[in-house]
């Protein structure tokens, strides 16, 4: 038989007994002869083969438990039930990093009395921090409290009279921990093995807590924006369609505010990134504190936010809070020691009015948004059905002009130009202009001034006058003008931080003409100013004329009358077809005018429809025009003849051109007529009267 024996010193030994049975005469037994074996240590060889196989069953289950991904707090209660089987110990806890520094959370407990089981959190430190294992991370393994001089234990520990344990720290790769303890009434009652069945549980639960916090930023990450902690768009437009739901039920409006910043690219170009991050954060901190804790604020991407509104009291209450915005936004940011400053657009569209699903609502108010940057900035704009059929009108002649560009479509049509000087009234220059040879929604031709506005807008005016400039000259050569000695205008776009080095390879400086003038459209995209200085006067030394496009419009300034080398402006249309009519007008381009004399620039002035314009325009001694009024836009080889010919101005006389199958007429008092006997331009008139629609309307 196998059995235990306590030796003096109280510990036991396992002893194998052999023997036989000494009997007397009579058969009855009087003694035992055999002998005793110490067989402990095999005992316990066996008997700790028997325990890795009932630890390694225990974390093979525990292994599986957590890759079906349940509850983090499920798992950390299972693995303390776990530790308790493998290790064979009275009392197991496994406490968990608290949301702050100074508690210790009880995610799972076996075999404490209750008034410290149910207890749910615990001083780190009285129980981890002495314990050297939070500070140093290392696994340890306690023979007997009351001899220990590492450290004490705890109240705890004490209450329940524990004399040895084990303590495992559970570290994730995103800082969190936890510790996991196994404790004993009896001395030295876990050996050093028992660290390696605490290691295996504490890499499983490791995995799983960094595993959780993984899906919680990923999550995070997938509704919140990164660097405001606001929601993104997904998460916006979730919340937006539950606060639509619940307004459906109780009828009150709700308002949706787009909000861009006005400018915010200099930020970033001026200060840096990491300025123009803080100043998003900051903005959205204050957006935050102009809304109600029940409304929401949203961080769509880059420099634009969204704002839902609920439960208004009133569909105009959402311009009240607009107005708090702009107010508060352009209060300057504080950026590591330098004050910034930056304004808003906002476009506001209203449940049920605007829109009935979050999507057209956002929409809506972005197109209102657009609608005041379009009026100024710094500003707040209702959205209204027309600017959504503004809004598409824009994307489909942009679409169209990214498509002819795509197909070389274009072609450059000029306008001649009147020298008020010039007595004969001959043309002697041209302004060039883009066309296209599609037909866009089978309407004809779009005309060229809308062409050139909705280029303009759409930021695909550079590719335009690129592919202009790369593919033909901007007039006929010089050897075909010399005679009369006369060079046309051209017209080239520069818009963003120019460089001259194209024009020394320009077409027209390989046939021989360098263009006589250049306008210069958008020059408020010249963001450093000292590049483009240098630029135009590069420019400039090449033999090119400088003009400034639509001057007194957009973000034409008059410091660049006196920093960039210009030879002339011209006058904005816009102030040319009320000037008659309109008092202010007629001031602001007398004042044009004046101003640039007296900096020694010419002054042409387009969009002349009338004789009245034109009178006044040579009252206040404008010194070139053009328009309608002398003649419409021309193909490069009538414009040619023209010039080669010598068009002058005949008063009070109808012209027309034939290009192709339609036919344009110029003006019922002037046009430019060429210089040729009657009887040559008589066999014109049939032509024309044929290619008119109603014949009876055509006379000589």
């Amino acid at each position: 038989m196998e059995l235990r024996l306590r030796r003096k010193n109280g510990a036991y030994r396992w002893f194998l007994s052999r023997g036989q049975c000494v009997r007397d005469a009579q058969g009855r037994a009087v003694r035992m002869a055999g002998s005793l074996k110490d067989i402990h240590d095999r005992k316990l060889a066996e008997a700790a083969v028997s325990h890795h196989a009932m630890q390694q069953g225990l974390l093979a289950a525990f292994g599986q438990l957590a890759l079906s991904n349940p509850e983090i707090d499920e798992l950390m209660a299972q693995a303390v039930h776990i530790v308790g089987r493998g290790l064979d110990g009275e009392f197991c806890r496994l406490l968990a990093a608290g949301p702050d520094e100074g508690t210790l959370v009880l995610k799972g407990a076996s075999g404490w009395d209750a008034q410290w089981s149910t207890r749910l959190t615990y001083d780190t430190v009285e129980e981890a921090e002495g314990h050297f294992i939070v500070g140093v991370r290392e696994a340890i393994v306690i023979d007997d409290f009351r001899c220990e001089t590492r450290f004490q234990a705890s109240a705890v520990l004490l209450a329940h009279d524990i004399r040895s344990g084990a303590e495992m720290l559970i570290r994730g790769a995103h800082s969190s921990h936890a510790v996991l303890g196994i404790y004993s009434r009896e001395v030295a009652r876990f050996a050093q093995e028992s660290i390696h069945f605490l290691q295996g549980i504490s890499n499983t639960l490791a995995s799983a807590m960094d595993r959780k916090v993984t899906d919680e930023r990923l999550t995070y990450m997938a509704q919140f924006d990164a660097l405001t902690s606001l929601p993104n768009r997904s998460l916006y437009l979730d919340r937006l369609s539950q606060t639509i739901t619940q307004a459906g039920r109780d009828g009150s409006p709700i308002g949706v505010l787009f909000v861009d910043l006005d400018r915010f690219k200099m930020v970033n170009d001026t200060l840096g990134h990491g300025a123009g991050d803080e100043v998003l954060l900051q903005v959205a901190q204050r957006l935050q504190t102009c809304v109600r804790p029940g409304d929401t604020v949203g961080r769509l991407g880059g420099d634009e936010f969204a704002i839902a509104l609920a439960n208004l009291a009133r569909a105009e209450d959402d311009g009240a809070v607009a107005q708090k915005i702009g107010e508060a936004l352009l209060k300057p940011f504080d950026v590591n020691g330098h004050q910034v400053y930056v304004s808003a657009s906002l476009g506001i569209s209203i449940y049920p009015i605007d829109g009935s699903d979050p999507d057209t609502l956002l929409k809506n108010a972005d197109t209102a948004m657009y609608r005041a940057k379009e009026s100024g900035r710094n500003s707040y704009q209702y959205y209204l059905a027309q600017m959504n059929r503004r809004a598409i009108e824009r994307l489909k002649i942009e679409t169209q002009l990214r498509g002819a560009l795509q197909r070389n479509e274009f072609l450059l049509h000029y306008q001649p130009k009147v020298n008020r000087q010039r007595r004969d009234q001959r043309f002697r220059s041209a302004a060039a202009l883009a066309a296209s040879r599609a037909r866009p929604c089978g309407a004809g031709r779009l005309h060229l001034d809308t062409r050139r506005h909705r280029a303009h807008h759409s930021g695909g005016r550079m590719g335009v006058d690129h592919r202009m400039r790369a593919a033909r000259p901007m007039a006929a050569p010089r050897s075909e003008l010399a005679p009369r000695g006369r060079q046309p205008v051209g017209s080239a776009i520069q818009p963003e931080a120019p460089r001259c080095d194209h024009w020394r390879h320009h077409p027209c400086e390989r046939r021989g003409t360098r263009p006589a003038g250049i306008r210069i459209d958008r020059i408020d995209a010249m963001s450093d100013s000292e590049a483009a200085v240098r630029t135009l006067k590069n420019i400039k030394s090449l033999g090119v004329c400088l003009s400034v496009d639509d001057f007194g419009t957009g973000y034409s300034s008059l410091a660049y009358l006196k920093r960039f080398p210009l030879d002339s402006l011209k006058i904005d249309r816009a102030f040319i077809r009320d000037v008659t009519t309109d008092a202010d007008d007629a001031t602001i381009a007398a004042a044009i005018i004046n101003l640039a004399h007296s900096l020694k620039m010419n002054v042409v002035a387009e969009g002349v429809e009338t004789e009245a314009q034109l009178n006044f325009l040579r009252k206040h001694a404008c010194d070139e025009m053009q328009g309608y009024y002398f003649a419409r836009p021309m193909p490069a080889a009538e414009c040619t003849r023209a010039l080669q010919e010598g068009w002058r101005l005949k008063g009070h006389a109808v012209a027309t051109r034939v290009i192709g199958r339609s036919v344009a007429l110029v003006s019922a008092t002037g046009s430019f007529l060429p210089e040729v006997p009657a009887a040559s331009r008589a066999p014109l008139v049939p032509e024309i009267a044929a290619a008119l629609p109603d014949r009876g309307r055509c006379s000589r």
